[in-house]
């Protein structure tokens, strides 16, 4: 893959040579967590939860949008190109949480254009902006981002409600812990990615302004396709049960509520494989109804295909170095490792590298 390698001064700093840990050894299912029965060994203590920093240390100091239209850094290059290469152990761990959230190389590989995001990257999208909810201004929405899928596995109607409900809590405790906040009480706006049948929608809570809203790239008439009404009552349902007994003020705000669906100028009707780079610019973007929306997209044309390659590369860079991935420094020194291969080397790499992509994780998946 050819990438635009634009230089800014700071993408001459060579990365941070690090002592390198342990790679886990050991495979493990890239998709969302299925919990059985038992609190999750990986679940930190609350003593350890994020804190929130003062008020000099959030926004605007720090940036929290990934801004659309700008140079490329050589930076994002950079590591496109090692992990477009396709090269190495599609069960290497590249991202991982404090409290155990793990995405591991086959599914980053999936950035690459025009694929399926898988939805590993989705759950380390999750964690990245809980992360960021720590520098949040006063005035912005209190947001939690979960899982896909958050009750747990598939074939859902085959599933008992209080096995859901266990899944959706277990996945709830989880989540929590890689955010500032201690519970579901403090949270405004809750957004649940659903993953069904390969296409990435969001399903969001608002507590604040109460709404029950379904963000969904895709354009069709109604206010709900067919197959999505169930997946969506069924996550509304486990949710208020969930709600009834943690928080009973957030449930009577929203109990009597039907979904709407969210209609979007940047909506599309052709565009089926970056439904998930949509997904992480809505999660991203959207702050509730009561401010004015605007994700930055164009509508739907060859400008807009652009945008979307260019997000997956800012997206790819932001997941690896975000300060929550206890991996990062890993991931720096294989940046500058690969960069000393032989150039006859990259560039064979980089020959097929989109079916070798595929072919991985086609591998991966079975």
């Amino acid at each position: 893959m050819v990438v635009d390698k634009t230089e800014k001064e700071e993408d001459q700093i060579p990365f941070t040579q690090d002592e390198k840990s342990e790679s886990e050894k050991q495979p493990a299912p890239l998709d969302i967590v299925f919990i059985e029965k038992e609190i999750p060994k990986h679940i930190k203590p609350k003593s350890t939860r994020l804190t929130k920093p003062s008020e000099a240390l959030r926004s605007p100091y720090k940036e929290r949008v990934v801004q659309l239209h700008e140079k490329k850094h050589t930076i994002e290059a950079r590591i496109a190109d090692w992990i477009f290469s396709a090269n190495g152990d599609i069960w290497e761990p590249l991202f991982k949480t404090a409290s155990g959230r793990t995405t591991r190389r086959i599914a980053l590989e999936t950035f690459y254009p025009n694929e399926y995001l898988h939805a590993g990257v989705i759950t380390s999208w999750s964690a990245v902006l809980n992360s960021e909810e720590l520098y949040r201004s006063s005035d912005s929405r209190a947001r939690l981002f979960g899982l896909c899928n958050m009750m747990g596995g598939y074939n859902l109607s085959k599933k008992r409600e209080e096995f859901m409900l266990e899944n959706f809590r277990l996945n709830m405790q989880s989540i929590l812990c890689d955010s500032p906040f201690s519970s579901i009480k403090a949270v405004e706006m809750l957004f649940l990615p659903i993953l069904q049948d390969k296409h990435f929608y969001l399903l969001i809570f608002d507590f604040k302004t109460p709404a029950i809203e379904i963000v969904d790239n895709m354009k069709y008439k109604g206010k709900l396709k067919a197959k999505h009404a169930t997946r969506v009552r069924m996550m509304t349902k486990v949710l208020l049960s969930y709600l009834k007994k943690e928080s009973p003020k957030m449930y009577a705000n929203i109990k009597d509520l039907e979904p709407t669906r969210l209609e979007l100028p940047w909506g599309t009707t052709n565009n089926f494989a970056d439904c998930g780079v949509f997904a992480m610019r809505h999660m991203e973007t959207y702050h509730g109804k009561n401010r004015r929306w605007d994700c930055g997209l164009s509508t739907e044309s060859k400008t807009q295909s652009d945008e979307l390659a260019d997000l997956r590369l800012k997206y790819l860079r932001k997941i690896l170095l975000a300060d929550i991935n206890m991996l990062r420094d890993q991931v720096k020194s294989k940046v500058e490792e690969f960069e000393k291969l032989d150039k006859a080397e990259m560039d064979e790499m980089r020959v097929n590298a989109h079916k070798r992509i595929r072919e991985r994780t086609k591998e991966a998946l079975g």
